[in-house]
């Protein structure tokens, strides 16, 4: 299942092959993190299945 499928499925009360999971960092803690890990984007190797953006517009 890719990871809309996935999400879908949990959705309309079906079992999904896995469990869809999206973790969300602070700001400190993704600091920490990608200094623990030594890659500023180490997000994007935790698969997270569910993509989140802001529906703030920048200041300025």
């Amino acid at each position: 299942m890719t990871n809309r499928e996935r999400i879908v499925a949990a959705l309309e009360h079906r079992q999904p092959d896995k469990t869809p999971y999206h973790i969300e960092f602070t700001i400190l803690m993704r600091e920490r993190m990608a200094a623990y890990f030594g890659d500023p984007d180490f997000e994007a190797r935790i698969g997270n299945a569910i993509s989140v953006l802001s529906t703030q517009l920048p200041e300025g």
